[in-house]
């Protein structure tokens, strides 16, 4: 078949914007290099549980930083959680 032979010797070349994987000046991502790179270094050997204990608390406030700082991404960002039911588990 003569059209199926074109197809297969052409080069289809598709846009990357950036959607599914981090490119940069493409889209933003939650997991941009920045914050996975602060994330890597926040945990590297156990420095997660260094930092929240007071050890290593410049790693964390960087990491959180980047989270917490950055424009909302996904709609779920824009959403604050409010306890319904204070402490502990519903009445009932």
């Amino acid at each position: 078949m003569r059209g199926t032979s074109a197809l297969r010797t052409t080069t289809w070349l598709l846009e990357n914007p950036g959607y599914v994987k981090f490119r940069k000046g493409g889209e933003p991502h939650a997991t941009s290099p920045e914050v996975v790179e602060a994330l890597h270094e926040t945990a590297a050997a156990h420095a997660l549980r260094k930092a929240v204990s007071g050890g290593g608390w410049s790693l964390y406030k960087r990491f959180a930083g980047l989270v917490n700082e950055r424009r909302p991404l996904e709609l779920r960002d824009l959403l604050e959680p409010v306890p319904s039911f204070g402490a502990g588990p519903p009445p009932g």
